[in-house]
């Protein structure tokens, strides 16, 4: 595993990320964005689409 990567998402309104964490007893994606508007995202299809 991780031998390539390839883009899934391009998150639109940031410009940096301080943070993803996968959960394995749930299987969601969180991602933890660093700019002044940015907050904590939420995916639950692998990184497809994402909600705050």
């Amino acid at each position: 595993g991780g031998e390539s990567w390839s883009v899934r998402f391009t998150f639109e309104g940031f410009r940096h990320a301080h943070g993803l964490l996968a959960d394995p007893k749930t299987g969601a994606l969180w991602a933890f964005m660093g700019d002044y508007t940015g907050g904590i995202l939420r995916s639950y299809d692998s990184g497809h689409s994402w909600q705050t």
